[in-house]
């Protein structure tokens, strides 16, 4: 059974919260989006800017291709600052 593509992820600069971009893609794919878009803030109402280093797919574990039930990175859940 193939996996269900992972939804790519932005942080909210007001909330401060994990928000959806509406983007869905596989670990393979991610790294080859180039894109620059806006996003339309479900948690603020604002529109933020956001490309490839502001995202990280949902429930991915970019190191094994796991799902890790996470919104987070993995660096992130090891206490590592986003990049």
């Amino acid at each position: 059974m193939p996996k269900q593509p992972y939804m790519v992820m932005v942080r909210c600069p007001t909330a401060d919260i994990a928000v959806p971009t509406g983007i869905r893609c596989d670990v393979a794919e991610f790294s080859h989006i180039a894109i620059t878009a806006p996003i339309a803030c479900p948690a603020c109402g604002g529109v933020h800017l956001w490309s490839l280093s502001d995202a990280w797919l949902r429930d991915a574990d970019f190191v094994s291709g796991d799902t890790i039930g996470s919104l987070r990175r993995t660096d992130e859940r090891d206490g590592a600052a986003p990049h």
